[in-house]
């Protein structure tokens, strides 16, 4: 009780009281008796979702000016005269305004207490609910260490699958070369080097499998590229999934080697009459593949490299010391400088890209070539029939045949001159007797297989 008839009341002293006794008032509850809210309790813990948000109600109405209003005038109301006398003073107190001024004060601080324990119990709950948050996180993290250090000893077991194939992709390479440096004819033998052909073919295929998803795997738990060069440069060397089933379909359906090796040395001779080959005039091969062609400018000390859009292949190039790049055969010529190439070459590339592309990658070579800078490319002849209308179907991944005299004007028109065609690949027989009917029938049916077309860049642009 506040003693109305003591004539002075320090209004500070009993205001610094009442903050007081509302901030003990205010302690935060010590036994976590509040339940955490529905939207907490029904979270299930193994799903992480983000972090909780601290969603609080209005922000506290600051009373402060207010209580201080209030007690002035309380104070004032208290206050007499000081020409009263003393003795006569507390009749002229106006107690019922200071009453109701004081009632006013404490009920605005009651609802003051009662907002600062709301808010007190929204904070508990809130750190209930972060700390149930910050627990899943734990846990989750323990559990992606678990799965990385998986992944690192899975790692390790395929480098060593990928180590041991290699061993015998090694052995089984050499036993072909020197089968291929022995020319030895022979049913038996012949039988010999088609089975280990299919045995090179099908560890060729787990060897790129492998390497595929060990480069994968490397790329899961690295982190993540800053520079987008260094996300393409993990994209190339990753490869496409189908790099692998492409590596072993040339196995299986391109043919040996030795025979691949020795019907492109047809072209050796166009080669050194475009004095192209040098260190200063080097050979581009498009779509290089397995490495044929730029293994056979290797043993005629041709200098050459090869671009390729398969990783597998690449791998398997640079297995044999062979300069390759894994990328776009377009894309690669497009960042090459003009006139700094003696030659481009393309095998058995053009029937697998779109008309548009085609023609844009013929005059991107007609640029990078030097003057009198020779271009070859090679295709399916679907002048034979068999061929355009059957054996060009084996390759899925071929689009349409090109026919040769069409190859020639697309050649002529992005800038080339003396284009040649040349047909390749006659089969060793043909059935049909010497008449007419029967010359046109093998011209139809046993022609040449391939055809290839031969641009020069002419000596001034």
């Amino acid at each position: 009780m506040i003693e109305t008839t003591n004539p002075e009341i320090d209004v500070n002293e009993l205001m610094e009281r009442v903050r007081r006794e509302a901030s003990d008032a205010a302690e935060p509850p010590r036994d976590a008796a509040h339940p955490l809210p529905p939207s907490v309790r029904g979270r299930a813990a193994s799903a992480l979702l983000p972090p909780p948000p601290l969603v609080l109600s209005a922000p506290l109405e600051s009373k402060t000016g207010r209580m201080e209003e209030l007690f002035e005038r309380a104070y004032e109301k208290n206050q007499v005269s000081s020409w009263i006398p003393s003795i006569f003073r507390g009749f002229f107190r106006r107690q019922g305004g200071f009453n109701r001024a004081i009632l006013e004060a404490l009920t605005d601080l009651a609802r003051t207490n009662q907002q600062l324990n709301d808010r007190l119990r929204e904070l508990h709950d809130a750190a209930q609910a972060q700390s149930q948050w910050f627990t899943t996180l734990s846990r989750r993290w323990h559990l992606a260490n678990q799965k990385k250090n998986a992944a690192t000893e899975r790692i390790a077991q395929l480098d060593q699958q990928v180590q041991r194939l290699q061993g015998w992709g090694d052995l089984l390479r050499n036993l072909q070369i020197e089968v291929e440096r022995a020319g030895i004819a022979g049913s038996d033998l012949n039988q010999k080097i088609a089975r280990v052909e299919h045995l090179m073919g099908d560890a060729n295929f787990i060897k790129s499998e492998l390497a595929h998803h060990r480069t994968l795997l490397h790329e899961a738990l690295a982190p993540g590229p800053n520079d987008p060069s260094e996300a393409d440069a993990l994209g190339a060397a990753a490869g496409d999934p189908l790099d692998a089933f492409y590596v072993s379909f040339e196995d299986r359906f391109r043919g040996p080697r030795g025979d691949i090796k020795e019907r492109l040395r047809f072209y050796l001779p166009h080669l050194r009459e475009a004095n192209a080959g040098s260190a200063t005039s080097a050979i581009l091969d498009l779509g290089c593949g397995r490495g044929e062609w730029l293994e056979l400018l290797r043993d005629e000390n041709l200098a050459s490299s090869g671009v390729d859009l398969n990783a597998a292949m690449c791998r398997q190039c640079r297995e044999r010391e062979l300069e390759v790049t894994p990328s776009d055969a377009l894309q690669y010529l497009r960042a090459l400088e003009s006139g700094s190439l003696g030659a481009v070459t393309g095998f058995h590339i053009i029937e697998h890209l779109p008309f548009e592309v085609l023609m844009m990658l013929l005059a991107e070579t007609h640029r990078v070539l030097r003057p009198e800078g020779l271009a070859i490319f090679e295709s399916p002849n679907c002048k034979n029939l068999t061929v355009g209308a059957s054996n060009f179907n084996i390759d899925p991944t071929h689009r349409n045949p090109v026919f040769p005299e069409t190859a020639k004007f697309m050649l002529e028109i992005t800038g080339f001159e003396r284009v040649d065609i040349e047909y390749l690949a006659l089969p060793d027989r043909q059935p049909f007797s010497e008449t007419a009917d029967g010359a046109l029938l093998n011209k139809l049916l046993f022609g040449p297989q391939d055809f290839a077309v031969i641009g020069r860049k002419s000596e001034s642009p």
